[in-house]
């Protein structure tokens, strides 16, 4: 689930969450779940789409959704918002 939530928000922003100069660097961040949230980076993103992304990758796993049919409700709760590379 949270490569799920690493997906979602690499196809909601077009990058990856966590960066970095190099692997150390972006382990680093991914251990402290240093990255730019979902509503910031996108803030025209559904909400739903934004709290789904923060419930897959939170950083304590025993918090993190892991309910499929949770996941896919808040996936229809978001279905009518489209990326398009025009937005970029």
């Amino acid at each position: 689930y949270y490569a799920l939530g690493c997906t979602l928000y690499t196809l909601a922003t077009g990058r990856q969450p966590f960066a970095g100069d190099d692997t150390v660097q972006i382990l680093a961040r991914q251990a402290r779940s240093d990255y730019r949230k979902l509503a910031e980076a996108r803030p025209d993103c559904p909400p739903d789409l934004s709290e789904l992304v923060e419930l897959l990758m939170h950083l304590q796993p025993q918090q993190r959704l892991t309910d499929p049919e949770v996941v896919l409700a808040y996936l229809r709760a978001s279905r009518a918002w489209r990326v398009s590379a025009a937005d970029e």
